[in-house]
């Protein structure tokens, strides 16, 4: 902020140049032959900054003598309201109330036809303004001096109200506690920001966290940020190289650095935003480029800086800190099963100190806070699966129970064996659990994978193959790699459904499309592995899922066929205490073979039946639904079924 003294310097200055362009043309009027004084130049060896803002951006932008009255000019234009009636009356036309090249011109003879080329400093810079309205000769249009420059030149904070409409400003963005690892990345990126002036590709976290590290490295060098959406820039070559011109004017003046956010723009769309290459390969200003991954672009003199995920060990004590004393005993799994950001870290505790007394209830606050945060991104890729169900509704062999029941104790227990007990010393691989669900359809895999979520209170997401596998090169991996990052942070169980589609043997490279196909499927094995959540496949052929995959699974679990008594139990549980049921013989119906899914599917079509006739579920409208099914499916229909 300027000083009031520097204020009024300013101020002082501009107001003398302008009263002696007035005085000049009074006396002009008067018919005394006169010229504009002589200014003399402040000596070079003066520092820029204790210049007043009239000789600064002069000396700043390469401005001439006749430059320096042309601005002097269009501030009497804006300070004295009769000033327009004494341009009429010298130019001899009454139409011309206002300043005009013609008339800087016949002020300053040191003025020549250069200073009204496009390329001249005045002009180049956007310092001036002619006219676009007018039909008039370029010497007889209006002179005009943009706002933002007239503030500047009174002393004022410079403002450029067209670039502040597009940009967010992060001189005043809340600063949060960075950890170690993240403020490593600060260091570096402020190292180039205050030596370079090329551009640096600042990738990794989210997008609040990479605000956050731009900020602070913007503190640190004590300028101001504007964060600009790429999508917001001009298409059009020229109107961009306009704009660019407009933002050198305010770096220079403001000291203003350029923060560009690409996450609204598809990485593959990127190198085709229109001249994007060369604007970035005709900048001489330092700029950052925000992205959700890093990719290539063709540009001078560029860094790319990758913001590392905050360690366990960080994630814990931002947790402690902004906690204080509370949750102690719930930290370590809230650190483990959670990889959020530290801003967001920050102001869910900030939110939430208040919220209750109850340590119980604000962990669940806290963890319902964080899965919400990361739900409408992970929405957009997979589909949230959620379930009423408990163990008791899933009907399965007891050792396959026991094994699911397992894959939930290690998930809980990952914290005390890996870090409390050292384990992560003695294993090179990830920390995350996988689990394989084998069997046929409707044997329950995507039940038990919803029980498990939510007896862990984790959100589960069924990923969507179709919106993840890309025709385009490298975007499978991209897409699946954002799935990953997301579900990452929110702790959340990821269910790979039919995924032997994706997930089977590895083909024999016979073209290219084949390799291709390899190192998408290679890039899920090292992904599944290093995942530090819980990722769950399931699928119906088990012989195809590839060996080397295999290897990596900690659970596997294969659903078998209900058998008899299995299939009694499911049909037990298959309706509502409150659905109306007459004469029901679960022996017999046990004896259809069918799948858990089948049975719910014919439970719910019988009850359809009997709703329409007003009257309780029986056997006749589960025989019904059962031939309707066997039409479809073709399942065996016993001949007892029919006549019991």
């Amino acid at each position: 902020m300027k000083s009031e003294a520097a204020r009024k310097r300013d101020r002082d200055t501009l107001i003398e140049a302008a009263r002696s362009v007035r005085q000049t043309i009074l006396k002009r009027l008067e018919g005394e032959t006169v010229h504009l004084p002589k200014v003399s130049a402040p000596p070079v060896s003066e520092e820029t900054e204790s210049l007043p803002a009239l000789e600064r951006i002069c000396r700043t932008f390469g401005l001439g003598r006749f430059d320096r009255d042309v601005l002097a000019l269009c501030a009497a234009d804006a300070l004295w309201p009769d000033f327009g009636n004494h341009c009429a009356r010298l130019q001899h036309n009454t139409k011309l109330t206002y300043p005009t090249f013609s008339l800087a011109l016949a002020l300053q003879p040191l003025g020549n036809w250069s200073n009204l080329l496009p390329e001249s400093p005045l002009r180049y810079w956007q310092l001036i303004e002619l006219d676009a309205r007018s039909h008039d000769p370029v010497s007889l249009r209006r002179l005009m001096m943009p706002e933002c420059i007239l503030n500047y030149l009174m002393g004022e904070n410079y403002h450029d109200v067209r670039l502040d409409r597009q940009a967010e400003r992060l001189t005043a963005f809340p600063e949060t506690l960075l950890p170690p690892s993240h403020d490593v990345v600060v260091t570096q990126l402020t190292r180039f920001l205050d030596s370079s002036t090329g551009f640096v590709r600042l990738y990794g976290s989210d997008r609040l966290t990479q605000r956050e590290i731009a900020a602070a490295a913007c503190r640190r060098l004590e300028r101001p940020g504007k964060l600009i959406s790429i999508a917001a820039l001009p298409k059009d070559p020229v109107a961009l190289s306009k704009w660019y011109r407009r933002w050198q004017r305010e770096e220079r003046l403001n000291g203003s650095l350029l923060l560009l956010d690409t996450h609204d723009v598809v990485s593959r769309e990127l190198p085709n935003v229109p001249d994007l290459v060369f604007f970035l390969s005709q900048r001489d200003t330092p700029a950052v480029l925000l992205s959700d991954r890093d990719f290539n672009l063709a540009s001078p003199e560029t860094r790319t800086l990758e913001i590392p995920e905050p360690t366990l060990q960080e994630r814990q004590q931002l947790w402690q800190i902004h906690l204080g004393d509370r949750l102690l005993d719930r930290i370590d799994t809230l650190a483990t099963q959670f990889h959020p950001s530290p801003s967001t870290i920050q102001h869910l505790c900030r939110d939430s100190l208040g919220f209750t007394q109850d340590d119980a209830e604000l962990e669940h606050y806290l963890r319902g806070e964080i899965q919400k945060k990361s739900r409408p991104p992970l929405d957009a890729l997979a589909e949230r699966a959620e379930t009423s169900l408990t163990w008791e509704d899933l009907v399965l062999p007891e050792i396959q129970l026991k094994t699911l029941r397992n894959i939930v104790d290690y998930v809980r227990q990952r914290w005390k064996v890996y870090h409390q007990w050292q384990f992560e010393k003695r294993s090179n691989r990830g920390q995350g659990i996988t689990a394989l669900f084998s069997g046929q359809s409707g044997t329950g895999k995507t039940t038990a994978a919803e029980i498990i979520a939510k007896e862990l209170h984790l959100d589960c997401y069924r990923i969507d193959l179709s919106r993840t596998i890309s025709k385009y090169i490298g975007e499978t991996e991209k897409n699946l790699a954002e799935v990953f990052d997301i579900a990452q942070r929110a702790g959340a169980v990821l269910l790979f459904d039919e995924a032997d589609a994706l997930f089977g043997k590895r083909s024999e490279v016979k073209e290219a499309k084949d390799r291709y196909a390899n190192q998408e499927i290679s890039y899920l094995l090292q992904r599944m592995e290093t995942y530090p959540g819980l990722a769950i496949l399931t699928t119906n052929l088990y012989s195809s899922i590839d060996s080397a995959f295999e290897r990596r699974l900690k659970f596997i679990v294969r659903f078998p066929f209900p058998a008899l008594s299995e299939r009694k139990r499911i049909w037990q549980r298959a309706f509502p205490s409150e659905a109306p049921t007459q004469g029901l013989n679960y022996q017999t119906l046990a004896e259809l073979s069918a799948t858990g899914g089948v049975i719910a599917n014919l439970a719910l079509d019988a009850a359809f039946r009997a709703a329409v006739e007003g009257i309780p579920i029986q056997m006749q409208h589960i025989r019904e639904a059962a031939i309707e099914e066997h039409r479809k499916s073709k399942i065996d229909l016993p001949d007892r079924f029919f006549y019991d």
